[in-house]
């Protein structure tokens, strides 16, 4: 009988520290969620360490990769002014020139190669191209030119265009690519800033598309325009247009490379206010904390 009560008060000793032990156990667990409360505030590092569901949006992808490129490579509206529009109107225009031309207007040649050329003897003139001519029609005993026509190629057994023709023909191709190469590359400076560098380069290359622009005007003394009698058509003078405005293009920037303004303070506080610094957008850059997970105040 002794032992049976000894017994039943080890039993009933360890129930008595069972539920002391779940009482505390209840009473920490109690403790511990009242130290999170709503109201308290939570240090970053906690919050760093609760997960976080990823944000995917697009407008987080294009801040943070606008944010991190580089200054020279952030669009805004003329970084250098008034100048560089000038500059971009001038050379886009002379190339847009050189363009408009059909291949057989350059010059406006009259003689007797006229008749072998069209192998019509009552043609008065024919417009001529490097390698290409156009002849009039007569419309109302009146001769004109149809421009709806194609042009035709010369025939070489009564022609010969000869060196200079073919070399004029190359150097006013290469001018129109370099002038419009460079064109293509002021019309960026609109919009992205372009440091001296390469303002120097640029006027280097408008100049060699001016030269080779004004190199073109070697047809003139081709065997054609030796036998013959030619007059500067609609393709010389948009040559002659356009190597003028390259050759000016490219004396203002040899003179005066243009560098970006600086922006005013109230530009300056508008794109802050556009786009706000990715420090203070933790939670948008990082992810939305997961339901239930106090956020940082």
């Amino acid at each position: 009988m002794g032992s049976d009560n000894t017994n039943d008060n080890d039993n009933d000793n360890d129930n008595d520290n069972e539920a002391s032990g779940s009482g505390s156990n209840a009473a920490d667990i109690i403790d511990n969620r009242a130290d999170i409360a709503p109201d308290d505030t939570i240090s970053e590092n906690d919050i760093q360490q609760q997960p976080r569901f990823a944000s995917t949006t697009s407008e987080n992808f294009t801040a943070a990769a606008v944010e991190a490129a580089p200054a020279t490579l952030k669009c805004r509206a003329f970084p250098h002014g008034v100048y560089s529009v000038i500059i971009s109107f001038w050379s886009g225009f002379a190339w847009l020139i050189c363009l408009s031309q059909d291949g057989c207007d350059y010059a406006r040649v009259t003689g007797s190669s006229v008749a072998d050329i069209t192998n019509n003897p009552s043609t008065p003139f024919i417009d001529a191209g490097f390698s290409h001519y156009r002849a009039p029609v007569l419309e109302n005993g009146v001769w004109v030119l149809d421009m709806s026509v194609p042009c035709q190629a010369y025939n070489t057994d009564i022609v010969n265009i000869g060196a200079a023709a073919q070399f004029a023909k190359v150097a006013s191709f290469m001018a129109t690519v370099l002038g419009g190469a460079g064109a293509i590359f002021i019309w960026h400076s609109l919009c992205i800033e372009i440091d001296r560098v390469r303002w120097r380069w640029l006027a280097i290359e408008f100049l060699l598309a001016s030269v080779l622009q004004a190199l073109s005007f070697t047809s003139f003394a081709s065997s054609l325009c030796q036998t013959n009698v030619c007059a500067m058509d609609f393709g010389a003078r948009a040559n002659l247009l356009a190597c003028i405005m390259w050759a000016l293009v490219s004396f203002l920037l040899i003179c005066y490379a243009p560098s970006a303004r600086v922006k005013s303070s109230a530009q300056q506080l508008q794109s802050q206010v556009d786009m706000p610094d990715r420090n203070t957008e933790t939670g948008n850059q990082t992810g939305t904390a997961a339901p239930g997970v106090p956020e940082l105040t």
